[in-house]
């Protein structure tokens, strides 16, 4: 990230971690989850078309910078996209 950006705001973001992106190579204050699971979508789906909403027992769940969830609004994604084929 420093290498492509001179100044940028990253974090609270939730980066499921690999042997190629450890924790090093993120900027502080962000989350990495071992696996996909471990981040407790309603339903995965094995990211085809499940319910990527963040489950009650997510870690997740809230824990935003603002106080939302983590990652994206998927209701208001949604909502934008509703009739788009």
């Amino acid at each position: 990230m420093n290498a492509c950006f001179t100044s940028y705001k990253f974090f609270d973001n939730a980066i499921v971690a690999s042997a190629n992106f450890s924790a090093a190579k993120w900027p502080t204050s962000n989350y990495l989850p071992t696996s996909v699971g471990a981040i407790q979508f309603v339903n995965f789906n094995g990211g085809n078309g499940g319910d990527y909403h963040l489950a009650s027992s997510s870690p997740y769940k809230n824990a935003a910078s603002d106080g939302k969830d983590v990652g994206a609004d998927v209701t208001a994604i949604q909502s934008y996209i509703a009739g788009v084929y």
